[in-house]
């Protein structure tokens, strides 16, 4: 019996390497946002390096942080966060899209969508890729990791999800916003 037991542990911790882990990225639930200065490119800061959490205090809201994620999905992600914007709009929802790199001063397809949706409710904004901004909000920009979406309210994290589908997983992000608004 002591050898199938040290046999069963052995063949266990083989096949434990072998399990692919979903990536984690993003602060976990119940941590705090902090301050951050991004450029604002489009929405309601447009021209501003206005820090969200410091611009709207405890009001509810999404940050989705793209690190990898294509302008196709960027877009999906803009429109499903304006109808939320919309819908909630008296409980003072606030949506923003983090980009990670310089898309928007080196890539016309992304300054051109930016001018595009530039008037709307979504802060569309961009970081640079070293910014210290990536440590405090423990964003992993490895290349497995396309997207993180942080929910927050009184500035606590309330949902966290990382590689989100913007058309697949909308009822998830919908059920997230429901559960972060007051």
């Amino acid at each position: 019996m002591k050898l199938s037991l040290v046999s069963g542990f052995a063949a266990l911790s083989l096949a434990v390497p072998a399990i692919a882990l979903a990536p984690t990225s993003g602060l976990a639930v119940g941590e705090a946002v902090t301050p951050f200065h991004p450029t604002h490119v489009a929405g309601p800061d447009a021209g501003t390096q206005k820090c969200p959490p410091c611009t709207y205090g405890n009001r509810p809201a999404v940050q989705v942080w793209v690190t990898g994620d294509s302008l196709e999905n960027v877009g999906k992600f803009h429109k499903a966060m304006s109808e939320g914007v919309e819908t909630h709009g008296k409980q003072e929802f606030k949506a923003f899209i983090v980009v990670v790199g310089d898309q928007f001063k080196s890539d016309a397809k992304w300054t051109k969508w930016a001018e595009s949706v530039k008037g709307g409710k979504v802060g569309v904004t961009w970081i640079a890729s070293d910014s210290p901004a990536l440590k405090q909000y423990k964003i992993n920009t490895d290349a497995s990791v396309k997207n993180t979406v942080l929910f927050y309210k009184n500035k606590s994290v309330t949902f966290n999800m990382v590689n989100v589908n913007p058309e697949k997983d909308l009822h998830s992000m919908n059920k997230a916003v429901t559960t972060t608004l007051p």
